[in-house]
Protein backbone atom coordinates (compact mmCIF):
# COMPACT_ATOMS: atom_id res chain seq x y z
CA UNK A 1 0.00 0.00 0.00
CA UNK A 2 1.15 3.50 -0.65
CA UNK A 3 1.59 5.97 1.74
CA UNK A 4 -0.54 9.24 0.38
CA UNK A 5 2.30 11.48 1.43
CA UNK A 6 5.35 9.33 -0.06
CA UNK A 7 4.63 11.40 -3.68
CA UNK A 8 8.40 12.10 -5.51
CA UNK A 9 7.98 15.65 -4.62
CA UNK A 10 8.00 14.66 -0.96
CA UNK A 11 11.09 12.56 -1.03
CA UNK A 12 12.69 15.27 -3.09
CA UNK A 13 12.03 18.24 -0.59
CA UNK A 14 13.74 15.67 2.00
CA UNK A 15 16.55 15.33 -0.36
CA UNK A 16 18.81 18.08 1.34
CA UNK A 17 22.34 16.40 0.39
CA UNK A 18 23.39 16.00 -3.29
CA UNK A 19 23.99 12.11 -2.52
CA UNK A 20 20.69 11.75 -1.66
CA UNK A 21 19.11 13.52 -4.77
CA UNK A 22 21.11 11.13 -6.44
CA UNK A 23 19.88 7.97 -5.10
CA UNK A 24 15.97 9.66 -6.63
CA UNK A 25 17.11 9.23 -9.81
CA UNK A 26 15.79 5.42 -9.53
CA UNK A 27 12.64 6.74 -9.10
CA UNK A 28 13.15 9.03 -11.68
CA UNK A 29 14.08 6.20 -14.36
CA UNK A 30 11.40 3.88 -12.76
CA UNK A 31 8.78 7.08 -13.59
CA UNK A 32 10.11 7.00 -17.30
CA UNK A 33 9.74 3.44 -17.30
CA UNK A 34 5.81 3.77 -16.44
CA UNK A 35 5.76 6.27 -19.00
CA UNK A 36 7.65 4.06 -22.15
CA UNK A 37 4.98 1.29 -21.37
CA UNK A 38 2.42 4.36 -21.89
CA UNK A 39 3.97 5.64 -25.04
CA UNK A 40 3.92 2.15 -26.61
CA UNK A 41 0.36 1.78 -26.45
CA UNK A 42 -0.03 5.87 -27.80
CA UNK A 43 -0.79 7.13 -24.62
CA UNK A 44 1.03 10.39 -23.63
CA UNK A 45 0.54 11.74 -20.19
CA UNK A 46 0.56 15.26 -20.81
CA UNK A 47 0.73 16.48 -17.06
CA UNK A 48 3.79 14.80 -15.10
CA UNK A 49 4.84 16.89 -12.37
CA UNK A 50 6.68 14.90 -9.08
CA UNK A 51 3.62 15.95 -7.03
CA UNK A 52 1.46 13.66 -9.40
CA UNK A 53 4.24 10.70 -8.79
CA UNK A 54 2.74 8.26 -5.89
CA UNK A 55 5.90 6.39 -4.79
CA UNK A 56 6.33 3.13 -3.28
CA UNK A 57 8.80 -0.32 -2.91
CA UNK A 58 7.24 -1.79 -6.15
CA UNK A 59 7.56 1.03 -8.18
CA UNK A 60 5.53 4.30 -9.23
CA UNK A 61 2.06 4.96 -9.62
CA UNK A 62 0.29 7.85 -11.94
CA UNK A 63 -2.83 9.43 -11.98
CA UNK A 64 -3.62 8.72 -16.32
CA UNK A 65 -6.87 10.86 -15.64
CA UNK A 66 -5.44 14.00 -18.10
CA UNK A 67 -3.61 11.36 -20.89
CA UNK A 68 -3.87 11.34 -24.45
CA UNK A 69 -4.21 8.78 -26.96
CA UNK A 70 -2.29 10.15 -30.27
CA UNK A 71 -3.01 9.10 -33.38
CA UNK A 72 0.54 7.98 -33.73
CA UNK A 73 3.86 9.23 -32.63
CA UNK A 74 3.12 12.83 -33.94
CA UNK A 75 -0.29 13.75 -33.12
CA UNK A 76 -1.59 16.70 -35.59
CA UNK A 77 -3.65 18.02 -33.15
CA UNK A 78 -3.05 20.78 -31.29
CA UNK A 79 -2.63 21.06 -27.52
CA UNK A 80 -5.22 24.11 -26.03
CA UNK A 81 -3.17 26.90 -25.30
CA UNK A 82 -2.70 28.07 -21.55
CA UNK A 83 -4.75 31.53 -20.92
CA UNK A 84 -2.93 33.88 -18.71
CA UNK A 85 -2.59 32.33 -15.19
CA UNK A 86 -3.82 28.76 -15.89
CA UNK A 87 -2.04 25.67 -14.44
CA UNK A 88 1.16 28.51 -13.31
CA UNK A 89 2.50 26.63 -10.53
CA UNK A 90 2.70 23.22 -13.19
CA UNK A 91 4.36 25.21 -16.48
CA UNK A 92 8.23 24.61 -15.26
CA UNK A 93 7.03 20.86 -15.64
CA UNK A 94 5.73 21.46 -19.12
CA UNK A 95 7.23 21.58 -22.85
CA UNK A 96 7.24 24.90 -23.97
CA UNK A 97 5.26 23.61 -27.23
CA UNK A 98 2.30 22.52 -25.08
CA UNK A 99 1.95 26.16 -23.00
CA UNK A 100 1.62 27.66 -26.31
CA UNK A 101 -1.03 25.09 -27.97
CA UNK A 102 1.89 23.37 -30.37
CA UNK A 103 1.31 20.38 -31.59
CA UNK A 104 2.19 17.08 -28.97
CA UNK A 105 3.77 14.23 -29.18
CA UNK A 106 5.67 11.81 -26.81
CA UNK A 107 7.92 14.41 -26.28
CA UNK A 108 6.51 16.63 -23.88
CA UNK A 109 6.42 13.71 -21.54
CA UNK A 110 10.00 13.43 -22.18
CA UNK A 111 10.52 17.06 -21.38
CA UNK A 112 8.36 16.36 -18.22
CA UNK A 113 10.49 13.19 -17.32
CA UNK A 114 13.62 15.80 -17.42
CA UNK A 115 12.05 18.30 -15.76
CA UNK A 116 11.30 15.99 -12.91
CA UNK A 117 14.85 15.27 -12.90
CA UNK A 118 15.79 18.54 -12.92
CA UNK A 119 13.82 19.45 -9.86
CA UNK A 120 15.19 15.91 -7.95
CA UNK A 121 18.85 17.25 -8.68
CA UNK A 122 18.84 20.74 -8.70
CA UNK A 123 16.70 20.95 -5.44
CA UNK A 124 14.33 23.05 -7.43
CA UNK A 125 12.20 23.38 -10.22
CA UNK A 126 13.18 24.69 -13.51
CA UNK A 127 12.68 28.57 -13.28
CA UNK A 128 11.58 28.45 -9.35
CA UNK A 129 12.76 32.10 -9.20
CA UNK A 130 10.32 33.14 -11.35
CA UNK A 131 7.03 34.13 -9.31
CA UNK A 132 3.85 31.84 -10.20
CA UNK A 133 2.72 34.65 -12.98
CA UNK A 134 5.95 35.44 -14.70
CA UNK A 135 7.03 31.49 -14.96
CA UNK A 136 5.25 30.94 -18.42
CA UNK A 137 7.12 33.89 -20.04
CA UNK A 138 10.59 33.16 -18.71
CA UNK A 139 10.00 29.24 -19.85
CA UNK A 140 8.81 30.90 -23.49
CA UNK A 141 11.98 32.95 -23.20
CA UNK A 142 14.27 30.51 -23.03
CA UNK A 143 16.04 27.33 -21.30
CA UNK A 144 15.98 27.40 -17.38
CA UNK A 145 19.85 27.49 -16.13
CA UNK A 146 21.61 24.56 -17.51
CA UNK A 147 21.45 21.87 -14.62
CA UNK A 148 25.09 21.70 -15.27
CA UNK A 149 25.97 24.80 -13.85
CA UNK A 150 23.49 23.78 -10.76
CA UNK A 151 24.94 19.85 -10.06
CA UNK A 152 28.32 19.97 -11.22
CA UNK A 153 30.22 16.54 -11.15
CA UNK A 154 27.76 15.04 -12.96
CA UNK A 155 28.36 15.87 -16.80
CA UNK A 156 26.75 12.93 -18.51
CA UNK A 157 23.35 12.66 -16.56
CA UNK A 158 23.25 16.59 -16.34
CA UNK A 159 23.57 16.92 -20.09
CA UNK A 160 20.96 13.96 -21.36
CA UNK A 161 18.37 15.86 -18.58
CA UNK A 162 19.46 19.09 -20.75
CA UNK A 163 19.17 17.81 -23.96
CA UNK A 164 15.46 15.91 -22.72
CA UNK A 165 14.56 19.20 -22.10
CA UNK A 166 15.65 21.02 -25.32
CA UNK A 167 13.75 23.89 -26.41
CA UNK A 168 12.85 22.12 -29.86
CA UNK A 169 10.96 18.68 -29.13
CA UNK A 170 13.29 17.23 -32.45
CA UNK A 171 16.42 17.52 -30.40
CA UNK A 172 14.75 15.80 -27.44
CA UNK A 173 14.77 11.87 -27.51
CA UNK A 174 11.39 11.20 -29.66
CA UNK A 175 9.43 9.10 -26.68
CA UNK A 176 10.29 8.16 -22.75
CA UNK A 177 11.65 4.31 -24.10
CA UNK A 178 14.49 6.31 -26.04
CA UNK A 179 14.74 7.80 -22.57
CA UNK A 180 14.66 5.49 -20.57
CA UNK A 181 17.86 3.86 -22.69
CA UNK A 182 19.71 6.95 -22.40
CA UNK A 183 19.26 7.37 -18.85
CA UNK A 184 20.64 3.55 -18.25
CA UNK A 185 23.75 4.42 -20.74
CA UNK A 186 24.52 7.43 -18.23
CA UNK A 187 24.36 4.86 -15.14
CA UNK A 188 21.36 5.41 -13.64
CA UNK A 189 19.02 2.49 -12.36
Amino acid sequence: MIDADETLETLARRAVVLGQREALLSRVLSLAEAVARAHALGLVHAELRPELVRVGAFGVVLDWGCARELGGLYDDRPWPELRRGELARDVAFMAPEQVTGGRIDARVDVYAIAAVAYRVLAGEPPYAHEAAVTRRHALMAGPPVPLARRVPGLARVTALIDRAMARSPHERPQDAGVLVYALREVGIG
